[in-house]
């Protein structure tokens, strides 16, 4: 297992920064490897709440389903996510600074079977993967919803 955290400021109002995250239908906008995200539970997010994102990964889509664990309005939504290759506890922490919102992302990841092999790398790959989430949801806000498809790099 090993732990990734990246941060960046938005400069954006907090509640507004929070709002637009918590959204899994957003993520299409800003995040260059989601090609359809959405509720599978009804009513107002919270803990117990279920969402499925469904990713690009290594040219085919994967289909992602992430229960929220922790959910405190504002300030921290915590889930967790299980597949056949990859265990991850992710939090999103939404803190207000002069600027307009510090963003934070804590993740712990732990590869099953072939994949442990592979942890250095993917340690690496997701660190990267991870800072360059934190950076289109950055562009994504501040530039009136520019997409993901935009804000690319490199396709992923």
């Amino acid at each position: 297992m090993f732990e990734v955290h990246v941060a960046t400021t938005i400069n954006r109002p907090l509640a507004e920064v929070f709002a637009y995250y918590v959204e899994p239908q957003n993520r299409v906008q800003w995040s260059d490897h989601v090609v359809a995200g959405h509720w599978l539970t009804e009513g107002q997010a919270g803990v117990g709440s279920v969402f499925e994102i469904t990713v690009r990964q290594w040219g085919r889509p994967l289909r992602t389903v992430r229960g929220i664990t922790i959910f405190e309005p504002d300030q921290r939504l915590c889930y967790t996510m299980e597949t056949r290759y990859l265990s991850v506890s992710s939090c999103q922490m939404f803190d207000p600074v002069e600027e307009g919102t510090r963003f934070s992302i804590l993740a712990n990841f732990r590869f099953h079977g072939l994949l442990r092999i592979f942890k250095p790398f993917l340690q690496r790959q997701q660190g990267r993967h991870l800072t360059e989430e934190a950076a289109n949801l950055k562009r994504a806000l501040e530039n009136n919803g520019e997409t993901a498809s935009s804000l690319a790099e490199y396709p992923s």
